[in-house]
């Protein structure tokens, strides 16, 4: 394998790293008040499903009185406590993650493997 080839593989698995372990998280309700969730487990992004059924994410939330307050879309936000009929959390799936690196790893490898079947110049040729 020339160093090139190698740097190359290096650089795509470290992507396709980067991704999978990004992606792989899910919205999870929490049944705490945002006032104990906020001590106990400092989230750095919540999403609130208010009282009238609209949602925010807000990024960087920190209590303010009566108001949850944050970033949403760049922009500072907040929303009454009072207001908030249900807050969720991100959280990882370990399992979500090995599946999905499994399975790019996986289609990866059976494209190499049908590009060199095809008759690519492939390293075991």
């Amino acid at each position: 394998m020339t160093k090139r080839r190698g740097v190359a593989r290096a650089v795509f698995t470290c992507i396709l790293l980067a991704t999978a372990l990004n992606g792989c998280t899910s919205w999870h309700v929490v049944a705490v008040r945002p006032e104990e969730l906020l001590a106990t487990q400092h989230p750095t992004t919540v999403r609130i499903l208010r009282a009238d059924s609209t949602r925010i994410v807000l990024n960087s939330p920190r209590l303010s009185g009566d108001s949850l307050i944050g970033k949403s879309d760049g922009g500072p936000a907040g929303v009454l406590v009072s207001d908030i009929s249900q807050i969720a959390v991100r959280r990882g799936s370990p399992s979500k993650t090995v599946g999905l690196i499994v399975g790019i790893y996986g289609g990866a490898g059976l494209i190499y493997g049908l590009a060199c079947a095809a008759g690519a110049q492939c390293a075991w040729n």
